[in-house]
């Protein structure tokens, strides 16, 4: 992909310690480049502070570690996004594994120089079942329809569903 949009993943973090290291490899995986990551700790009582620290310490050019005290995943998310430099932005949870192209996907999917992209949630369950939570149906809207779509519950039948991944022009 040319010209390729610089994407911040802004990844709120609370007592993750467990979590993290699956979500690491699937941040590393990405098929994406142009990224910048920031790590939020809010306020972890356990060992998600030291690993954020770590794994941002490897590549501080794209890797950034911020924290704070406990306020709650909006409050991170709103440090993150001070802290975001990206031309998108994408929130993305400590305990995530995404498939390797899901950024790639996201970007190449904006339809506008204003666009939102917006995808679907896969549970894999223990016994390495999946289980989709909803699907997206594929269509090109503005991005304040978007919005409405994904808030009303457009796409997904309930606002309760729509907890999906979305990324967002600055």
């Amino acid at each position: 992909m040319k010209n390729q949009p610089k994407v911040s993943l802004i990844v709120p973090v609370y007592n993750a310690e467990k979590w993290l290291p699956a979500s690491f490899r699937s941040f590393e995986g990405q098929t994406y480049s142009n990224t910048e990551w920031v790590l939020v700790d809010d306020g972890s009582v356990d060992g998600s502070a030291a690993l954020c620290s770590k794994w941002c310490s490897v590549d501080p050019k794209k890797r950034r570690f911020v924290r704070k005290t406990n306020g709650g995943a909006s409050s991170a998310r709103n440090v993150g996004l001070d802290a975001a430099t990206g031309d998108y932005v994408l929130f993305w949870d400590s305990d995530d594994e995404q498939d390797p192209k899901a950024i790639e996907k996201m970007v190449r999917s904006l339809p506008l120089a204003n666009g939102i992209a917006v995808c679907a949630i896969r549970r894999v369950l223990p016994d390495g079942s999946r289980h989709d939570l909803f699907t997206c149906k594929h269509h090109v809207v503005e991005p304040d329809a978007a919005v409405g779509e994904w808030l009303g519950g457009g796409l997904y039948g309930s606002l309760l569903e729509a907890c999906a991944k979305t990324i967002a022009h600055r």
